[in-house]
């Protein structure tokens, strides 16, 4: 289990899934953790993406197009 006080979260304007897919295929020992996506929010649907890139979780946060 990896151990963390802050995890990072980066904002995308695009397809965060495709992004978060594409950093994970980059960095090796990286999975997507989970998906969650929020519908009900003003600017739309937003989708958070939580992945491990080299043993260090980050959320990617991004809006749908």
């Amino acid at each position: 289990m990896i151990t963390q006080s802050i995890i990072p979260c980066i904002w995308f304007d695009g397809d965060v899934e495709a992004i978060a897919e594409w950093y994970v295929s980059t960095f090796p020992d990286s999975f997507v953790d989970y998906t969650t996506k929020l519908t009900d929010t003003p600017s739309g649907e937003t989708t958070i993406v939580t992945v491990s890139l080299a043993g260090q979780f980050f959320q990617l946060l991004g809006r749908a197009r």
